[in-house]
């Protein structure tokens, strides 16, 4: 499995989930604002999320497959006036520099190792050998089995697997990413809200 090849060669690096949890003084997301906007998207509560409820924003984890190390996460604001990005996306060496500010060299290298996968959200969980179904953002892919998102459309799918499709937003970037994924043989479908 790779999630076990990444378990036992970078256990001393990845980030244990309550750690995350009390070095920046976030919360479980039960009987939260967070918990309202979740279920009304229809999202299952789970360990992937945690609360900042001083920041009014989410946490989605991309967890190790035993969902107690976080390997990278997406920050969401989720106040109705939000004026910065809807998403700040951080690998494992971002949630270590500018999360933890950390600057001992050796960590960073160490995390950085593991940075081209550390945005793959569900790489941990997912069957290579069955079809797979790949989305831009983390909460479409817990929506749908067997799937991942890479949290960029710009960002490229890390496994050397013919099963593969693609549901991307149906806006201008979209349109345009399906073309070159079209023309290399992939399976796409563009949905809308």
């Amino acid at each position: 499995s790779i999630d076990f090849f990444f378990a036992q060669n970078y256990k001393d690096i990845l980030i244990g989930r309550a750690v995350l949890k009390e070095k920046l003084g976030l919360i479980e997301i039960k009987n939260t604002y967070a918990e309202k906007w979740l279920n009304e998207r229809n999202q299952y509560i789970d360990k992937k999320f945690l609360y900042d409820p001083r920041r009014k924003s989410l946490y989605l984890l991309n967890l190790s497959g035993d969902g107690d190390q976080v390997i990278g996460l997406q920050l969401r604001p989720i106040v109705r006036k939000n004026v910065g990005s809807k998403y700040y996306t951080y690998n494992l060496s971002g949630i270590y520099k500018k999360l933890f500010k950390e600057l001992d060299p050796d960590i960073i290298l160490r995390a950085e190792e593991l940075d081209p996968i550390s945005t793959v959200f569900g790489f941990s969980y997912v069957d290579l050998d069955s079809m797979i179904t790949i989305f831009e953002g983390p909460l479409d892919s817990w929506l749908c089995p067997n799937a991942i998102a890479l949290c960029s459309i710009n960002n490229q799918f890390p496994f050397d697997v013919s099963n593969k499709r693609w549901l991307l937003d149906s806006d201008k970037t979209g349109r345009e990413k399906m073309r070159s994924l079209l023309e290399s043989g992939d399976k796409v479908f563009l949905w809308d809200k």
